[in-house]
């Protein structure tokens, strides 16, 4: 019980008050916490699941890998993906089987890499940043380090994209990537 109520308290606490790194770095001090980007990831991820025509896909376990994908961060920091070291990846891995074992919450070993599960988790993550990137881009923030994030972003959903084997996923995540990059263009010609 004690275990479970330091992390449903003082790390909760943390992942919904501390701003994600990458945010920080666009000097957007104000910016999304790492909580807000978590649940972010999940509601997209059961939008995914309604425009998806694939029912083999374990729809619950890819939301609950959104909503906990981070909260190891709680303990080791967020270390932004461009700089993360597989010995980071390996800690956090440790960091989160633990707490998730304090909390009596049992995912097995996680997502296979290589799984539909794995690329939607994935994509729904990566499409979070990307949303949030385009917001901060909407409301002024137009500098180079949020243009970076974003463009990172739509490498990494380009890439996962391949990956997935549904045409509703695809065509909707298409018309999204579509216009972010328009929006994009028209903003950093100073409209």
């Amino acid at each position: 019980m004690e275990d479970a109520f330091e992390i449903l308290t003082r790390d909760l606490h943390i992942l919904k008050h501390t701003v994600r790194t990458g945010w920080l770095d666009a000097e957007i001090y104000r910016g999304e916490s790492i909580a807000g980007h978590m649940y972010h990831s999940a509601v997209i991820a059961l939008v995914l699941r309604g425009r998806s025509g694939r029912r083999d896909i374990d729809w619950a376990r890819v939301v609950e890998y959104c909503l906990i994908h981070d909260m190891a961060e709680a303990r080791v920091g967020d270390i932004p993906a461009p700089v993360k070291t597989d010995m980071d990846r390996a800690i956090e891995a440790n960091v989160l089987k633990e707490m998730l074992g304090r909390l009596g919450i049992d995912l097995g070993d996680g997502l296979e890499e290589g799984t539909p599960e794995a690329h939607i988790y994935k994509l729904s993550e990566q499409l979070a940043t990307l949303l949030q990137g385009y917001e901060y881009w909407r409301r002024g923030f137009r500098n180079p380090k949020v243009r970076e994030i974003m463009e990172t972003s739509l490498r990494n959903i380009g890439d996962l994209l391949i990956l997935i084997r549904d045409e509703g996923i695809r065509s909707w995540v298409g018309s999204i990537v579509e216009r972010v990059k328009t929006d994009i263009q028209i903003g950093y010609r100073g409209k």
